[in-house]
């Protein structure tokens, strides 16, 4: 060990004796060393561990390389002795000293570790314990009482009814929350508070957030326009709220209109000149300095207006609904009319009509009716509706509502079809309105016809209550209002005093009738019974035999109607039977052909029947057999479809007696009086 010397005049020490030593303190696991000055003796080793079993010398330490020049001796005053420092003009290959192990990477290690738990305790500790809500912005940032607004922010929480937001002292309501935003309605009792900035502050499981403030807004509304129909130079009243407070501008149209007086409640102006789009909506602008309401609308025309009818075409009968502005309240106070024809209101508002397309006189294929409102003494501008039909050569009756003329709509109604009226229904029984009543009778009535062109259908009249029956369904039952109805007269026409199961019995005999002939061209032979009237659609039958085609009636004969056939008709539905003067005898009149058998080969024979007055008279003859010419019948008689007479062939007596059914008689031959039969004959009608 060498000690140290006196320094140089340099400041530094003096070169190590010869024979000295260095000695180099070692690690925990390394033993002590050392190393003679002179570089050249073997080291000595202490080791204080106890010696290995190994008696083999241990193995000689390198010397460490040494530095010719050293600032200061190494001490073992120390558990530290610091290493000497080595030059780059140290002596070339000598040993250096052992490195010692740096302890920073074990330190680093500690270090990370540490850090690591640190956080995750701060992130555990972080976790429970719950953060106050912060509001970092709200939108809008000028509401009104009503009005919702978005509150962004962090920890807003996310149950709605556990998050208070309060503006000023008053709560709003929550609609949602996510965490971060949250949407909040402004309290409606603050609309008595002044405009101005409020404080808005949120409350989460009892921690409160910062404020923010918004502003509270007095923004101009128009809640309506009255009239909602006007023309230019009109005054019309722009009510809402907040209109107050300043000086309104008001433009209508993107004109500007002349304000006349002006409260909080409403501002009179009067509508500019702007060009007139009948039914065109134009926007209502107000705006109060800065602020401006949301727009209101003004229909330009005149009260009644149409704005739409739906649909916009169809077969008449067809229900349509009208939408507009200023239509009456109820149905006596509206008028739909079609052209010159009047509709079936069923039902009205002030915004809405449903009504029906009338029929009579309507045979073209495709017809454009203007549709008018009447209402309050002033008419709609014409909307069209197009009436179609369906193409073809035979006229198949359309069985619709219509009003009847010059009556209260509340009380009655007319069914009836293009070619002239059938039932006037008074009261309205199980509907809404006789109206209503007439489009139930009138869609039945239109199945019937459709099922009657492929096979026979027989309607008739059955008591308790009267009404009228087809195929076991009741078509309309009919009541004391109805006979009362027909009493009074339609159109011009005197009434008919009935009871209602004699009303019954006519409204079945003239629906049977028509159904039968124009369906399947068979001869209606039931109404006649009752009324001379029914004679037209004798006539109508007799057109349609002539004309031949297929069964019903063609469409030629229809359109072609004479003035008096189409009065005829008319009758008909308003007049109803005539009591006491029927002409039942007009059911037989015509000429009939068929065949007869008595006992010999069949025979064809012809029939000649005429009708005088309340009288039958006819012939038989026969081109063939021994049948004579003109062979006058004897006791001619009909009665409810049964008929009866007498004739002398080849000297012996016959009584003939059938029934009449359509356009067909046939029955049996008696021998004079005789209950037995001898015989049968048909006849079909022919001209």
């Amino acid at each position: 060990m060498s000690a140290p010397g006196p320094k140089d005049r340099d400041g530094g020490l003096p070169p190590a004796p010869e024979g000295g030593h260095e000695i180099f303190l070692p690690d925990d696991d390394e033993p002590l060393v050392i190393i003679p000055t002179d570089g050249r003796a073997t080291p000595a080793v202490i080791d204080d561990r106890p010696a290995a079993p190994d008696t083999a010398a241990p193995a000689a330490v390198a010397p460490r390389a040494r530095a010719g020049y050293t600032t200061e001796q190494p001490s073992i005053a120390s558990d530290r002795v610091r290493e000497p420092v080595e030059f780059p003009w140290a002596t070339p290959g000598a040993a250096s000293p052992p490195r010692r192990r740096s302890p920073w990477p074990r330190r680093a290690l500690f270090l990370g570790a540490g850090a690591v738990l640190a956080f995750g305790t701060w992130a555990g500790v972080s976790a429970f314990r719950p953060h106050p809500p912060v509001i970092a912005s709200i939108v809008p940032s000028k509401a009104e009482p009503g009005q919702t607004v978005t509150i962004a922010g962090t920890a807003l929480g996310t149950d709605p009814a556990a998050v208070v937001v309060r503006f000023g002292d008053r709560r709003g309501p929550v609609t949602s929350a996510s965490g971060s935003t949250i949407a909040a309605t402004v309290p409606a009792d603050l609309a008595n508070l002044p405009a101005g900035d409020m404080r808005v502050i949120v409350e989460v499981n009892g921690h409160t957030s910062n404020a923010l403030f918004m502003s509270l807004a007095r923004y101009p509304r128009i809640s309506s326009v009255e009239p909602k129909v006007a023309l230019p130079g009109a005054e019309i009243v722009v009510k809402g709220t907040h209109l107050s407070g300043g000086t309104p501008v008001v433009r209508i149209g993107g004109f500007p209109a002349p304000l006349l007086t002006s409260t909080g409640e409403g501002l009179r102006v009067r509508v500019p000149d702007l060009p007139v789009v009948e039914g065109k909506v134009v926007p209502v602008d107000v705006m109060l300095g800065r602020d401006a309401a949301r727009p209101g609308s003004l229909l330009i025309g005149h009260l009644p207006l149409v704005t739409e009818i739906a649909p916009a075409s169809g077969e008449v009968g067809t229900k349509v609904t009208i939408k507009g502005h200023g239509f009456g309240a109820g149905i006596a106070a509206n008028r739909v009319t079609f052209g010159d024809l009047e509709g079936v209101v069923l039902s009205a508002s002030d915004r809405e009509i449903q009504a029906t397309v009338p029929a009579s006189g309507l045979l073209a294929s495709r017809q454009v009716l203007p549709a008018v409102v009447s209402a309050g003494g002033a008419h709609s501008r014409p909307m069209d509706f197009t009436a179609v039909r369906p193409s073809g050569d035979v006229y198949r009756p359309r069985f619709v509502a219509a009003p009847a003329p010059k009556a209260d709509a509340a009380h009655h109604a007319v069914v009836g079809t293009e070619i002239g009226p059938l039932l006037v229904l008074s009261g309205r029984g199980d509907a809404a309105s006789p109206g209503e009543r007439a489009v139930r009778v009138a869609a039945q009535l239109n199945t019937l016809l459709q099922t009657s062109t492929s096979r026979a259908v027989r309607i008739d009249m059955q008591d308790s209550p009267p009404r009228v029956v087809a195929d076991g369904a009741t078509l309309v039952t009919v009541s004391t209002e109805d006979a009362d109805g027909m009493a009074r007269g339609w159109d011009g026409l005197p009434g008919t005093r009935l009871t209602p199961p004699a009303l019954a019995r006519y409204w079945a005999a003239l629906l049977h009738d028509y159904v039968g002939l124009f369906g399947q061209r068979l001869r209606p032979n039931r109404a006649i019974e009752m009324t001379p009237r029914a004679r037209v659609l004798l006539d109508l039958y007799s057109d349609a035999e002539r004309h031949g085609g297929s069964s019903g009636v063609a469409m030629t004969i229809v359109s072609t109607l004479a003035p008096d056939r189409v009065d005829a008709l008319r009758r008909l539905g308003f007049s109803g039977p005539e009591g006491g003067r029927g002409s039942y005898g007009l059911a037989l009149a015509g000429a009939w052909e068929g065949q007869i058998e008595d006992g010999g080969p069949p025979r064809s024979i012809r029939l000649s029947l005429r009708a005088d007055g309340e009288r039958l008279a006819g012939d038989m003859s026969s081109s063939a057999g021994s049948i004579a010419m003109g062979i006058p019948l004897r006791d001619l008689s009909y009665d409810k479809g049964m008929v009866r007479f007498s004739a002398v062939l080849a000297g012996a007596p016959r009584q003939f007696r059938g029934a009449l059914e359509g356009a067909t008689l046939s029955g049996t031959v008696h021998s004079g009086d005789a209950a037995a039969s001898v015989g049968r004959f048909t006849l079909r009608h022919v001209e």
